[in-house]
């Protein structure tokens, strides 16, 4: 399995893909397997969580509720970013 570089996604997908390979819910054992594959691929790293979501994904978000007709301003409330992040990102997107 490749790792996402941020190991909060990477564990999320690893929940899903054993959710879906094993057809059931996660429960004691299947939670068991995931922590030590996680383990695996992750012991020893020191990791770094980012506080926010991944940059092009709120880019997405911000030009769809663009395009969607939200106000620059509400847009950039729900983002925690200024009007000016949320007009250079709609600039950036819009070429």
């Amino acid at each position: 399995m490749v790792i996402d570089r941020d190991i909060i996604r990477d564990i999320i997908r690893r929940i899903q893909s054993a959710e879906e390979a094993a057809q059931r819910r996660l429960d004691a054992e299947l939670a068991r397997k995931i922590e030590l594959e996680a383990r695996q691929s992750w012991g020893g790293c020191k990791v770094h969580v980012p506080s926010r979501p991944c940059a092009v994904e709120r880019a997405e978000r911000v030009e769809r509720a663009y395009l969607e007709g939200h106000r620059v301003a509400d847009i950039a409330a729900a983002e925690g970013v200024t009007t000016r992040t949320v007009l250079n990102i709609v600039r950036r997107t819009s070429r």
